[in-house]
């Protein structure tokens, strides 16, 4: 009786060792993919936690009533901020007019006709603000350039940021103030960029 041949080809023992080679390399190289990726997010991760501790800590280490000091404004005029009693008042040190009027200018667009005669200069435009949780509030900030008188806030920002905001009923107008060189004289002292924005977080 003639013996029956499969029509089959039988496996190369070779063949089988060389797949098995193939799988365990290629399971080595996505174990080796899945470990980078994972240590990579965990770097990630790691770092967008020390930032955030890292600003967290920043902005507990800032008094935000620490607002006394020389202060410039996004149009360059320097303000004075001082304790006054139990709150703190700001006034006017130098502004760039000065260059060009002998060092006097007046208070020409004031609302009241007989405070229009009185030099800016010197002149106390930041006063009657409360001590509250979050800042100085319900203070008052007064605006040569428009003759009027505002609501304001003070909220001491960072080291060289003071948030001043002006509000007419909810609605605020916000400058960031920036720290000025007290050693340096006011007219080399330059206005730098100054972020300003509209908010409708009103005084209180």
């Amino acid at each position: 009786m003639r013996p029956e041949w499969s029509t089959k080809s039988p496996r190369h023992p070779c063949g089988a060792l060389a797949l098995t080679l193939w799988l365990s390399v290629v399971a080595g190289f996505v174990s080796s993919a899945s470990a980078q990726t994972d240590s990579q997010a965990e770097a990630a991760v790691s770092a967008i936690v020390s930032a955030e501790v890292s600003d967290i800590s920043d902005q507990a280490a800032i008094d935000p009533h620490t607002v006394s000091g020389l202060w410039r404004t996004p149009d360059n005029v320097l303000v004075a901020i001082d304790p006054c009693g139990e709150s703190v008042c700001g006034t006017v040190i130098w502004f760039p007019a000065l260059e060009t009027a002998d060092g006097v200018v007046l208070d020409t667009n004031n609302d009241d006709e007989t405070l229009r005669t009185r030099e800016i200069k010197g002149m106390q435009i930041i006063y009657g603000f409360e001590k509250k949780r979050k800042g100085w509030r319900k203070g008052r900030i007064y605006d040569p350039e428009s003759g009027e008188t505002y609501k304001s806030k003070l909220t001491r920002l960072t080291a060289q940021n003071l948030k001043v905001q002006g509000c007419v009923g909810p609605v605020c107008k916000t400058f960031i103030w920036t720290r000025a060189d007290e050693g340096a004289d006011a007219g080399d002292i330059k206005s730098d960029d100054a972020s300003e924005n509209i908010d409708g977080d009103g005084a209180r």
